[in-house]
């Protein structure tokens, strides 16, 4: 691959086509200024086109899969082109996660044309948004948990009264329960009893079970201990 990177990216008219290592925030920055829209729910997003392919990112209403035409996979040792129907798209899911070893390298994207000063007014409220309303200035991986269909991950969380709750160093975010801070000295089995903790009241209390957005590797139930949360 060119330069080992893959973060290389062109315009022509509104078809958008980004190698998988190109940051997705950039992205958005590069097509406003091209006054093309469609891209501004992905403008908060801190992940790569192939991450956010892999797991079908979104926001504000808005997915990859929106705005996908084309994905280009190393696949059995060749590039072929899949299409938006082969990627097998849904929330927070690609048939990439069926094939582990499939490897992103170009993505294909068809915007849509917008008015600069516009986009910009978009992208700056929706920052606005995430940083009042996320704990983005504190270590942590995003969203924890997928949205279940009967309520908002946050929601069950918080009515389980785990807002604030604190295993070892990791702690539910006292400003958005979805997510889950490095509040001091975090190790993984911190963040992984905290997980285990969340589903298990949340199931308990409501019969729901919360699925993790996060990818977990070599996470082992079976290794995984129940520690004491504490507020």
């Amino acid at each position: 691959f060119p330069d080992h990177y893959l973060h290389h990216f062109t315009f022509e008219e509104n078809i958008l086509e980004a190698e998988s290592g190109c940051s997705i925030i950039a992205l958005a920055v590069a097509a406003k200024e091209k006054a093309l829209c469609n891209l501004e729910f992905a403008s908060g997003i801190p992940g790569t086109v192939g991450g956010c392919i892999f797991m079908n990112a979104g926001a504000y209403k808005m997915e990859m899969c929106d705005i996908v035409e084309e994905v280009q996979v190393l696949r059995d040792g060749e590039l072929v082109w899949l299409n938006k129907l082969d990627m097998g798209f849904s929330y927070r899911h690609s048939i990439l996660k069926e094939h582990p070893d499939w490897i992103v390298t170009k993505v294909r994207f068809r915007l849509g044309y917008g008015d600069k000063d516009e986009i910009a007014e978009v992208m700056a409220s929706r920052r606005e948004r995430r940083l009042a309303t996320q704990p983005l200035d504190k270590p942590c991986a995003g969203s924890t948990f997928k949205n279940p269909k009967e309520v908002p991950a946050w929601e069950a969380i918080e009515k389980v009264g785990m807002r604030g709750v604190r295993i070892g160093g990791a702690q539910v975010s006292e400003k958005h329960a979805n997510f889950l801070i490095n509040a001091g000295d975090a190790t993984s089995h911190d963040v992984k009893a905290l997980i285990q903790v969340i589903q298990t009241k949340v199931k308990e209390e409501y019969d729901i079970d919360l699925v993790t957005e996060v990818e977990q590797f070599t996470w082992k139930k079976e290794e995984m201990t129940l520690s004491t949360p504490t507020k």
